[in-house]
Parts: structure tokens; sequence; C-alpha cells
């Protein structure tokens, strides 16, 4: 060390006059320790720092490299996984799909087996009661037969003999007058005109004491029927319950009315949805009117005139009675179906929302075939309201029982009745 650098030297040249004067009052100091000390603590301070920030470095290192690393394979596996379970989702949709093309066709499949069978039965049913109201007409021409040959034998002939015909003949040519002649010769005509109507109706078989004991749908067929609704108008205008001046439309309607009496009589738990006051009332009054009228058409084929206006005041009753029935029964009916349109609605917005697009697409073609079969229904009932009437139920359905994350405050447009595709 050179002299000039020594510790003496340092001390006598480099240090500050206000330090020397301190250094002076302590002499036993050693500044040279204090000095090495005070250096030797930066520099371990420094090199721990150092060391800090390369295992900071040598830690941001490895991190990188193993982001660099791990991120691809998990972003892979990732992608591998959203691979498999959409092929599992769409594996299962069409599982679905399948599923319930199987059940639509099997569905339709036993729909066809019953309706051949009910086909099949109905026939069966309809020759067994053909041949019973052979029987019984049989039976029936017998037992008139024997009735009119016990009033013979008893009594002498009356004016409703068989020669009564000749004897009208006789009188008709023994009026000098051409107005008398024309006035009986429209009476006979009439009379003949009302036998020969009422010995048809007879030849239907339709018969209020045996209408109970014929299947419901068997009854209904027959009284669809061309000549049963033709053979019931010329009797109910022989009862001037119809006019033949009218309009065939209301004829017909009133001809509905009276077939409908043995269907009431005969099954009414099939015709009347519940049991009230105004039920009973009609039974009863269907009832009264078929006793009168049964007597009355017995009668009218065996040649003898009776007075129709008890048949006339009896059905006057039971179309007041029935037009009551119909108007509560219309609106029951009524709101019954547009219930069952609103819920068919509704199970295919559960079914769009939660099911594939083809099984949706599937229900709705199923859903819409019944919803416009309803709405021809409820048009015949409402008539133009049809439309308000549906939406407004179908918007308080969906309003009330879907999530509200469902609810479609307005419904498609309602189809026509008359339109097939929806």
């Amino acid at each position: 060390m050179d002299e000039d650098e020594s510790p003496q030297n340092f001390r006598t040249t480099s240090t500050p006059p206000h330090l020397a004067r301190l250094l002076k009052r302590s002499p036993t100091r050693d500044a040279d320790v204090v000095k090495a000390q005070a250096i030797d603590r930066r520099e371990t301070f420094l090199q721990q720092r150092k060391d800090r920030l390369a295992q900071c470095r040598l830690k941001h290192n490895q991190v990188l490299v193993r982001g660099r690393v791990d991120i691809p394979a998990k972003l892979e596996a990732l992608r591998e996984s959203l691979s498999a379970a959409q092929a599992a989702r769409n594996a299962i949709y069409a599982k679905i799909a399948a599923n319930g093309s199987k059940e639509v066709a099997k569905v339709n499949f036993v729909v066809q087996q019953n309706k051949e069978k009910l086909r099949l039965e109905r026939e069966t049913k309809r020759l067994a009661l053909e041949l019973k109201q052979v029987e019984a007409e049989k039976r029936r021409e017998t037992a008139l037969q024997n009735r009119i040959l016990r009033r013979r034998s008893a009594s002498p002939p009356s004016r409703h003999s068989d020669n009564s015909e000749s004897r009208d003949v006789v009188a008709i040519r023994r009026v000098s007058d051409p107005i008398t002649a024309a006035i009986l010769l429209q009476r006979f005509w009439r009379s003949k005109r009302t036998t020969r109507r009422a010995k048809n109706f007879l030849r239907l078989h339709l018969d209020y004491g045996t209408v109970g004991t014929v299947p419901f749908d068997v009854v209904a067929d027959v009284i669809k029927g061309r000549d049963v609704v033709r053979c019931a108008g010329k009797v109910l205008e022989s009862l001037h319950i119809v006019s033949s001046a009218s309009e065939s439309s209301s004829n017909a309607a009133l001809c509905r009315v009276f077939l409908a009496t043995f269907m009431i009589i005969g099954h009414p738990r099939d015709i009347l949805m519940r049991e009230g006051p105004l039920e009973d009332e009609l039974i009863h009054r269907a009832k009264d009117f078929a006793g009168k009228f049964q007597h009355w058409i017995y009668a009218a084929s065996q040649g003898r005139a009776l007075c129709h206006a008890e048949v006339q005041t009896s059905w006057t009753s039971f179309s007041h009675t029935f037009d009551r029935w119909k108007q509560v029964d219309s609106a029951n009916l009524l709101e019954i179906m547009i219930a069952q349109y609103c819920e068919l609605d509704l199970i295919y917005q559960i079914v769009k929302l939660d099911s594939d697009p083809i099984v949706a697409t599937e229900y709705h073609t199923a859903i819409r075939d019944n919803q416009l079969q309803l709405l021809v229904r409820i048009r015949g009932i409402a008539g133009d309201e049809t439309r308000n009437l549906v939406r407004s139920a179908v918007i308080a359905a969906r309003r009330k029982r879907l999530p509200k994350r469902t609810i479609v405050s307005k419904p498609k447009d309602i189809p026509a009745a008359n339109d097939r595709h929806g």
C-alpha cells in the first residue's frame, strides 16, 4: 500500500474539518472498522437483492415456459371435450327423433287397427240390429193382423174398414158441387199421403222403446242417413211442424232436433254432458213428445186420422227446452274446446324450447292438425268471434302457465278454420 493511501494519510488529508473536530473528541473510535462494516452491510444487501431479483427472474421464466407448454394442451383437451359433448348431444337428439317417429308410427298403426275393429263391430251390430228389427216388424204385423181380425169378428165394419177408400170414392162421385168434391178429394189425398209417410217412417225401425238397447254409435249412424232425414221431414210436414214452403236448411235443422229425441231418450248419458234440472226437464219433455208421437204415428199408419194438436203442443214445449239446453251446452262445449286449443299451444311452446328442431317440427305438425280440427268446431259455435276468443285465451294461458323467460305476449296469427297448413 502506498504511503499516500495509508489510513493515517487518509484520515489527515480526507477528513472534513467539521468531522475532524468530532474525531478529535472521540479518539477511541476506529473509523476504519465502522466504514468497513458499513461497506460490508451495503454489499451484503445489494448481493441479497441481486439474488432475489435473479430468483424472481428465474421463476418468471419458468412460469412462461410452463404456460407455453400447458395452455395449448389444455385448450386442445377442452376442444376435444366440447366436440365429444356435442357428438353425444347430437346422438341423443337423433335417438329421440328416431324414437319419436317410431312412436308416431306405432300410434298410427294402433289407431288404424282400432278403427278397423270398431268398423267391424259396428257392422256386426248393425246386421244383428237389422235382424232384430225384421223379426220385430214381423211380430208387429202379425199382431196388427190378429187385432184387425178380432175387431172384424167382434163388431160390424166401421167407417175405417178396408172399404173406406171405396166409400170415399163413392161419396166424391155423389157430390154434385165441384168445390165440395175438390175439398173431399184433397182430404182423401192428404189422408192417404199421411198414411204412406207414416208407413215409410215405421219401416226405418226407429222405435223409442227399443232405441236404448241399440249401441249409441249404431243409432247415431242410422239417424244421420239421408233416407231417415227425408222420411222424418215428411212426417213432420204432415204434423205441420215443418212447412214445405220454408227453407230447406231450417227444415233440416228441425229434422235433426226431432231425431235427437231418440238419442236423448235412448242414450241420455252419451248426449248430455252433465246432470241438472235443465237436463231433467229436457228428458221429461222428450219422453212426453215421444209418447204422443208414437201413438199418432201408429194410428196414422193404419189410416185412422187423429188430431195432431197435442203432438204439436208437446213439440213446442220440447223445442223450447231443447233450445235453452243447447245454448248452455254450446257455451260449455266452447269453453272446453278453447281450453283444449290452449293446452295444445302450451305443449308446443314447451317442446319448441326444450327439444330438437326436428322433434319440435313433428310435434308442431301433429298439434297444428288437432288445432285446426278444434277451430272448425269452435267456428261452428262461435262464428266470427272465433279468432278473438282463441287469441285472448291463448295469451292468458301463456302468461299464466309458461315461465317468464318463455312468455310470448302475442301469439302468432290464429289460422282460419278452412286452412290446412299452419
